[in-house]
């Protein structure tokens, strides 16, 4: 039976063992309502995990004051990239766009 762990458990726990020295979550589900800020990497949290979609919607709507109607992630290629003689690209990258309700926006600057 094919489940999510080959697709977005592996490439985590892998980032996390190098980043942190371990590959268990650094947080519960519950507390993504209680973040002062959420950062996502390599993931299509809409598609694969629909419930913590649900919840960084509610984050979002919670911290800022607004009310979210869609939350969209998009990927992105890499951009190419040279050192020296070497020729490569930097790493793709996913990008989120949260949709607001018309009569909402947020001020960031």
């Amino acid at each position: 039976i094919d489940h999510c762990a080959r697709l977005c458990h592996a490439p985590t726990v892998a980032g996390l063992a190098q980043s942190f020295g371990s590959g268990a979550m650094t947080n519960s589900i519950n507390e993504i309502s209680e973040a002062a800020a959420l950062l996502a990497i390599g993931t299509n949290t809409t598609i694969a995990h629909p419930v913590i979609a649900l919840q960084i919607k509610q984050a979002v709507e919670k911290i800022y004051n607004v009310k979210v109607t869609d939350v969209r992630t998009a990927n992105r290629k890499g951009k190419p990239r040279r050192r020296g003689r070497i020729r490569g690209t930097t790493a793709n990258w996913k990008k989120a766009v949260v949709v607001l309700h018309e009569d909402y926006r947020i001020d960031l600057f």
